[in-house]
């Protein structure tokens, strides 16, 4: 929990060099902020632990600390790169991608993998971009985390643990933002072009 205590710590005030998306030309130094909502409470702990079972510990242990995390913010613009919600958003999560998942039939499903769309927590999102993590708790995948892309419908092991997830994503931001589809874009405030992240600025 300390490597992942330190990498939030980094994230928390970070700055990006972006291109332009679509080609256009330019260069744009973005600043964003993360947003940490207070630790949950000992009631949702322990509710965690009921649901997440022998793979409740290194989300207890987060949830203990963070009671949800939104990544690489530009609020007034309403972008970030990443969230992971708290538990009372769980259950939305799960009823927006199982739309996704109602547009496969049984065969589709099996030939992409997919044994545990009816056990499982969808607890962060890729924003505007229809993309979920998720953690299956029976099947194949059990424990480790899903990233889920709607376009495709083939579930990538992302990672093998929750704390697996974060440190990778946190130690590589840009590339991670890159892999998930660039689906953030920050914004100018000036122009309509989309900005996409190239390159960590460190202070």
């Amino acid at each position: 929990m300390n490597e992942i205590e330190e990498l939030i710590d980094e994230n928390i005030d970070v700055s990006f060099r972006c291109k332009a998306a679509g080609g256009a030309s330019g260069e744009f130094i973005v600043k964003t902020k993360t947003e940490i909502l207070p630790p949950s409470d000992n009631e949702t702990i322990s509710e965690i632990k009921s649901k997440f079972g022998d793979y409740s510990k290194e989300v207890s242990e987060f949830y203990q600390k963070y009671g949800g995390i939104s990544f690489h913010e530009q609020p007034e613009c309403f972008v970030a790169s990443l969230c992971i919600h708290p538990p009372e958003k769980w259950e939305e999560l799960y009823e927006e991608m199982s739309e996704w998942l109602d547009m496969m039939d049984e065969d589709e499903l099996d030939e992409s993998g997919i044994d545990w769309s009816d056990n499982c927590v969808v607890f962060g999102e890729v924003p505007s971009s229809g993309n979920y993590f998720l953690m299956p708790l029976s099947g194949s995948a059990s424990g480790k985390i899903i990233y889920q892309d709607h376009d495709g419908m083939e579930p990538e092991i992302y990672a093998d643990s929750f704390n697996q997830f974060i440190i990778k994503f946190l130690s590589d931001p840009v590339g991670q933002i890159d892999h998930f589809g660039c689906y953030t874009r920050y914004s100018d405030g000036n122009t309509d072009k989309q900005w996409m992240p190239e390159e960590v600025i460190k202070s």
